[in-house]
């Protein structure tokens, strides 16, 4: 989990969140609030691995969540001041919801403080598959020392049908270098821009990310509040959440909405020490 400034890890998986969530005590003027929810399609699912459903002293998940997410009981984390990525998994959950607002958003708790289990990482992507979700969103990744997707996660992914697409989020180490599941083949890789577009200056960069979309200051709920947080995981959420609107508008399977969404990117010039290249940006929704 990354504090303020920069990129931390817990244990072996790393939620791809930059600083910390700032709760919206009074939304300003013109802002955005998190829209009532219409009933959810159980049709339309969407597998999200990540640190669980939040659940508050009440024992029940973020009330805007309610009706939208599916979990087991091994699915929930509780509240722990002391562990900053509590609250990650529903905000990432929160944010497929602002856009794909009928989905039923599917968690399995595998990133877990303290633990680098690449087994229960490996086991959920199983599960999913199993269960037939067509799009799984994976905002976390590993160490800059790994240089290639674990064994055991790359077993299970390489086990899912061909028409199951997987979204994983980029790193917010303002750098080239690849971690992974984002860099291997066949992922989504996404990094994340601000709201005009530009490249937020946390986010990976260089020609493994497939695509950009906004990651900076996103609002979603947190904790039993709302915030506003950045990090290239709320980048990789909006994308998967915007490929399952595309599968329930347009009646699409996965890969032909992740391909429709990718041709509706904008090309942006971005430079650096080799020169400048183009990069697809997902414009904000």
């Amino acid at each position: 989990m990354s504090g303020e400034g920069g990129e931390g890890t817990v244990g072996g998986r790393d939620p791809h969140a930059y600083g910390l969530p700032k709760p919206v005590t009074e939304l300003e003027e013109g802002s955005v609030e998190l829209p009532e929810l219409p009933t959810a399609d159980p049709r339309l699912r969407v597998g999200v691995i990540d640190t669980g459903v939040y659940h508050t002293r009440a024992e029940r998940p973020h009330p805007w969540l309610h009706g939208h997410v599916s979990y087991l009981a091994q699915d929930v984390e509780h509240d722990d001041d002391n562990d900053p990525a509590v609250g990650h998994g529903s905000f990432v959950a929160g944010v497929v919801l602002r856009h794909a607002p009928t989905a039923t958003v599917m968690m399995r708790r595998a990133v877990v403080t303290g633990s680098d289990d690449d087994a229960e990482v490996a086991e959920a992507i199983r599960a999913l598959g199993w269960a037939g979700v067509k799009v799984i969103n994976l905002s976390f990744g590993g160490g800059l020392f790994e240089h290639r997707t674990p064994p055991s996660i790359e077993a299970a992914l390489q086990a899912l049908d061909d028409d199951v697409v997987v979204v994983a989020a980029a790193a917010n180490n303002a750098s080239p270098l690849h971690t992974y599941p984002a860099a291997r083949g066949g992922v989504l890789s996404v990094g994340a821009t601000d709201a005009e577009g530009n490249i937020a200056e946390f986010s990976a960069h260089g020609s493994w990310i497939s695509v950009y979309a906004v990651g900076q200051d996103v609002l979603g709920p947190y904790r039993d509040k709302v915030a506003t947080w950045s990090g290239a995981s709320f980048a990789a959420a909006a994308v998967t959440g915007r490929i399952a609107r595309l599968m329930a508008d347009h009646d699409l399977a996965a890969v032909p909405a992740r391909d429709r969404l990718l041709r509706s990117c904008v090309k942006r010039t971005v430079w650096g020490i080799n020169g400048s290249r183009e990069v697809d940006v997902l414009p904000g929704d």
